[in-house]
Order: C-alpha cells, then sequence, then structure tokens
C-alpha cells in the first residue's frame, strides 16, 4: 500500500508542476515554447530514474533515451534527421546493456544505427567512400577469386597425378 501511495504522491506531484506551467504560460507569465526542450530532457531523466529505482524495468529506458536525446537535439545539436533514428537506437543499446543482455534487442539496435549513420555521412563522407568501397570490394574478389582456383588448380593437378599414378599402380598389381 506504501508503494502505490508514493507512485500516487509522485504523479500527482508531476501532474500539479505541469498544470502550474501550462497555467502561467496560458497567463502569458512564462513562455513554455521556449522551455518544452528542457521538460524533454527532464522527462527522458525522469524515465531512466524510475528505472535506477527498479532496474528490473529496462522498458523504461527506450523512452528515457528517446526523450533525453530529442530534448537534447533541441536544446543544442540542431542536428539532421538522424537524430530521430538514432534516439531509439539508443534505448535499445541501452536496453541490451543495461538489462538482461537479450540479443534481441540487438537487431533494431543495430538497424537503427547503421540507417542513422548513413544518414549522418550520406551528404559528404558517403559521396566518396560508397564507392571507393564497392571498388575495394571489388577488387577483393577478383585477387581472392583468383588466388583461390590458382592455388586450387595446382592442388587438384598434383592430386589428379597422384591419384592417376596410384589407378595405374592398382592396375598392374590386379
Amino acid at each position: 500500500m506504501g508503494t502505490s501511495m508514493g507512485r500516487n504522491a509522485k504523479v500527482g506531484i508531476t501532474l500539479i508542476v505541469l498544470g502550474a506551467l501550462f497555467l502561467l504560460h496560458n497567463l502569458n507569465i512564462i513562455r513554455i515554447n521556449d522551455w518544452w526542450p528542457i521538460i524533454l530532457v527532464l522527462g527522458g531523466l525522469g524515465f531512466f530514474l524510475v528505472w535506477y529505482s527498479d532496474r528490473t524495468q529496462t522498458g523504461l529506458l527506450l523512452p528515457a533515451a528517446i526523450l533525453f536525446v530529442l530534448g537534447c537535439q533541441f536544446l543544442f545539436l540542431n542536428a539532421d534527421w538522424p537524430i530521430y533514428v538514432l534516439a531509439p537506437a539508443l534505448g535499445f543499446w541501452l536496453m541490451y546493456f543495461l538489462g538482461q543482455k537479450d540479443t534481441g534487442l540487438l537487431i533494431p539496435a543495430f538497424i537503427l544505427t547503421v540507417i542513422a549513420l548513413v544518414g549522418w555521412f550520406e551528404g559528404s563522407v558517403m559521396e566518396v567512400l560508397w564507392p571507393v568501397l564497392f571498388i575495394i570490394l571489388g577488387v577483393v574478389l577478383l585477387f581472392l577469386g583468383r588466388s583461390r582456383n590458382s592455388g586450387a588448380g595446382k592442388v587438384t593437378g598434383e592430386q589428379g597425378m597422384a591419384a592417376s599414378g596410384a589407378s595405374q599402380e592398382s592396375d598392374v598389381v590386379e
């Protein structure tokens, strides 16, 4: 019963603070329009603190990361669209590393991280990097295929000679 009272008190205080902020905004005493990124950061930190108090609730790390990263984006970074993809990716990474190491979390974490990184580097570095990576991969495949074929041919030829000699010897013995 004490736990639900504590939760009710936290939710009640949160609602009172939000209501007071909105009322002050509507009365033109403060401008929330300038504060909403701070509210996102505080919301993210709030989710993180709730997780910190009960570390079995790893699902709270996803909204914590999203709200915190997006709040910081609007306050300080002013980054491009990949930050919106990286925010949930960070949440999945946190859920994996701070949670129960569920490997299913790594799939969306990795995919979203790659999409964000490609998006960030797409305009500048990636214009040159993608074609160069294709060229390098093509050259590696050419040389890899050539060295395997030439090495395989030598081994096969020697093995073939030995095999044919062995079969000739077996024919003679019989």
